[in-house]
């Protein structure tokens, strides 16, 4: 039984010899010195980020706590083309993030477009040419909106012109949006 122990513990001893030999962070004159507290000071200074969406590979890494997103985009590889780089700050230090995400870029552009509205016909005003270009408005149907307007005066409410033969509910449903008194 001593044989076994004496064994073992030169076993140990020989290990631990050769491991100091081969990583020499384990060489200090710390008397404490483990591999265990080794191993904590080096995850002190580094912490574990999973980085993910437009990067060439995108994952799980090990990195310094003061590096930044760029570092860690850099040690991914890259950004992809479909990346938006704008949408982040690549200056951020990562020391309490967990996880970073890199957006794709959209599909919106970055102008409004804005289409001006067609200018509304005043139907106390307007010639037949005018009041034809109205969806559901004839040449003819113009004409008879113009005489009615000679002989009533003009139009005050919009509904009015409901009162011109040849044009009823169905027809200024479709003109009412397209058409003004002033």
């Amino acid at each position: 039984m001593f044989k076994i122990i004496a064994i073992v513990a030169l076993a140990v001893v020989a290990l631990v010899f050769t491991f100091t030999k081969i990583d020499p962070n384990l060489q200090t004159t710390d008397p404490n010195n483990s591999v265990a507290s080794v191993l904590e000071k080096e995850s002190d200074d580094m912490i574990r980020v999973v980085l993910e969406g437009q990067v060439v590979h995108p994952g799980s890494y090990s990195i310094s706590k003061n590096a930044t997103i760029g570092d860690l985009v850099e040690k991914a590889g890259g950004f992809l083309e479909s990346a938006d780089q704008e949408a982040i700050l690549i200056e951020t230090t990562l020391e309490n993030r967990s996880t970073v995400y890199i957006p794709a870029k959209s599909n919106y552009s970055t102008e409004c477009e804005i289409e001006a509205a067609p200018e509304k016909i005043n139907i106390n005003l307007a010639t037949a040419s005018q009041l034809s270009t109205l969806d559901g408005i004839s040449l003819v149907l113009a004409e008879r909106i113009i005489a009615y307007r000679e002989e009533n005066g003009p139009f005050l409410a919009l509904e009015d012109i409901k009162n011109v033969s040849g044009i009823g509910d169905a027809t200024y449903q479709k003109i009412r949006d397209h058409i003004r008194l002033k």
